[in-house]
């Protein structure tokens, strides 16, 4: 509190018990609009949470003109139940920006007469563009080709309309952004313009079609916009390193010229480019919005000192940016080559066996992986070694909450409904690369994640019978398996000892990551990784993919690039760590024979040499 402040009112303070300065400043600041960066493990949704309920506690916000957005469905669901269990989630309306647009758009149309907007499968409306095309298609195309352009086009239409891009501007801002989609930009623009028409005939929006209409209504209709503004007055985003140009344009129109705004974000943890995911909005607030008040939280409460050690050294963050542990030491991360994949596989899954003791679940261990392809392998490994393990839904990646909104009329698409990225957001992040050279967009991730499903369908893990379907693998949350997960699926979440595997330059990052903008990303992602670990992480990678490429002498990979200061961090924790010098410890021992009584040896048993 800062000096001559009057001390907050009784019902705040309970909620401030236990916060560092900052989070106490970012909680109390009554300034109109707040700005929190805060690194990993920081506190950012719980700062937010309580700054909620501490508005709601002494009545400068009542909860019914309280917006909540974010980005995921499964962040808008730990925000809800977070405010519930801090008393305020009582009339607050919290959901991602989608379920945001997709109420307001029905508002709009239901005070109009108007039917509720119904969402439809962009995939399926791009894929009947293929077949209605079907005589211009190249001769002597494979059979996959086809699910490849549409999920390319799919991607591209996403880019573009998180952008606010039209079909008639995207040839060009295409060649300006060094846009490699594997399909002719002109060609693009002319598939996109069509299915705009074929959309428009069906009566139907993507999800970035809710973003970018609400915000028109809101521009274009000032009497609607005005009673969304005194209906939403105060405003609050977290996780607002994710927000795509849609997502800040909606923003700003439903701030206004008055604001009431609070968000939260870590530039360094930005990893939604394929969705439009740009860092550099989140600066923009601080210019944009007038008297903006900029709260750093630089603790990181979650990572032992060695590992916000070892996460900061992949990043390459200046001294001056390093977050600082508030948590005890804990062993030095590992770094592990190994000579091929089966046998880093291997190596890893017998890790995590011998990782499992008493006190410790299966569940507190995770495996990370860049790719779901990668996760494949690592279950049968675990498999083989009898460790209980599943793989993480698809419900952990960023998909809307849209699926469900009472009233809106949804036809939501079979990936929304499926947990899966959504109709709206394009090719998944983290399938694997695409061998036609795109640059920051990575293939659909349904296949590998339905090979997931087929193997738990044929055979349960130990200890229990396979799921059915991908919603029995979200039921499967609270069970003692190992996690596996791809680094995307992986953000927000945490556990105590955590494997990061594949870590080879090519999938780390994707050879398809050629850009700067797509480097950073990854590197940013590999940051991301990093830091969900609580107490131990152990990074690996291997040489060939195979024994017969070692056999044949095929040029062996290299490391994720990012590892060599990773590895330099890690050799000065352990030289720092190291166990005392012979004469160090014969010193100690004397000690600690002055202190004992006469004859009896250090530590009750046989004495020490």
């Amino acid at each position: 509190m800062a000096p001559g402040a009057a001390p907050p009112p009784d019902g705040v303070a309970p909620l401030l018990a236990g916060l560092v300065p900052a989070q106490r400043e970012a909680v109390l600041a009554d300034d109109p609009v707040v700005c929190v960066l805060a690194g990993a493990g920081a506190g950012k949704t719980r700062v937010l949470t309580l700054r909620v309920a501490r508005r709601i506690e002494d009545g400068s916000a009542h909860p019914t003109h309280v917006l909540v957005c974010t980005f995921s469905r499964r962040a808008a669901d730990e925000l809800r139940s977070r405010l519930w269990g801090l008393g305020a989630g009582s009339g607050v309306a919290a959901g991602t920006f989608h379920r945001t647009a997709l109420r307001l758009i029905a508002r709009h149309r239901a005070d109009r007469g108007q039917p509720a907007p119904v969402v439809g499968d962009r995939r399926s409306i791009v894929a009947g563009l293929f077949r209605s095309d079907g005589g211009r298609r190249r001769t002597g195309t494979p059979k996959m080709s086809g699910s490849r352009e549409i999920a390319r086009l799919d991607a591209e239409i996403g880019w573009a309309k998180a952008r606010l891009v039209a079909p008639v501007d995207y040839e060009a801002r295409a060649v300006e952004s060094g846009r490699r989609p594997g399909i002719a930009p002109g060609r693009v623009a002319e598939l996109y313009d069509r299915y705009e028409a074929a959309r428009r005939r069906r009566g139907v929006m993507d999800l970035d079609d809710l973003l970018w209409h609400c915000g028109d209504l809101l521009e274009e209709d000032p009497a609607f916009a005005r009673a969304v503004r005194w209906w939403h007055r105060h405003l609050f985003v977290d996780e607002a390193q994710d927000m795509n140009g849609a997502q800040y344009r909606l923003l700003c129109l439903l701030a206004g010229e008055e604001p009431d705004l609070f968000v939260v974000g870590d530039p360094n943890q930005s990893v939604y480019g394929w969705n439009g995911a740009d860092p550099g909005l989140l600066r923009r607030i601080t210019d944009e919005f007038a008297g903006t008040r900029v709260v750093r939280l630089d603790a990181n409460h979650r990572c032992s000192p060695q590992v916000v050690t070892a996460a900061a050294a992949a990043l390459d963050l200046a001294a001056a940016d390093r977050p600082v542990s508030t948590r005890d030491d804990g062993p030095p991360p590992r770094v592990v080559c190994l000579p091929t994949d089966a046998e880093e596989a291997a190596w890893v899954a017998r890790q995590v066996w011998l990782a499992h003791r008493p006190g410790r679940r299966w569940s507190s261990m995770a495996v990370l992986a860049r790719t779901n392809a990668q996760l494949d392998v690592m279950a049968r490994a675990l498999d083989a070694e009898r460790v209980p393990n599943r793989i993480a839904g698809t419900d952990l990646g960023p998909a809307s909450d849209v699926a469900g909104e009472n009233g809106a009329g949804v036809a939501t698409s079979s990936a929304v409904r499926d947990g899966g990225t959504g109709a709206g957001t394009g090719a998944g992040p983290d399938a694997g690369m695409d061998d036609a050279g795109t640059d920051d967009t990575a293939m659909d991730d349904a296949e590998p994640l339905d090979r997931a499903r087929r193997r738990w369908e044929r055979s349960g893990t130990p200890g229990g019978s396979g799921p059915r379907d991908l919603r029995d693998l979200r039921d499967l949350r609270d069970d003692d398996r190992v996690v596996l997960s791809t680094f995307h699926r992986a953000k927000g979440l945490q556990w105590p000892v955590v494997f990061l595997v594949g870590l080879a330059d090519g999938t780390v990052p994707l050879v398809s990551a050629r850009s700067r903008a797509a480097r950073a990303e990854e590197r940013r992602l590999l940051y991301v990784a990093l830091t969900r670990a609580e107490d131990e992480v152990t990074c690996t990678w291997a040489r060939h993919a195979d024994a017969d490429a070692a056999a044949r002498g095929d040029t062996p990979r290299s490391a994720c690039p990012w590892l060599e200061p990773l590895e330099r961090a890690v050799e000065e924790l352990s030289r720092s760590q190291a166990p005392p010098a012979a004469p160090q410890v014969a010193e100690h021992l004397a000690r600690i024979r002055q202190l004992l009584p006469s004859g009896a040896p250090p530590g009750g048993g046989a004495e020490a040499p």
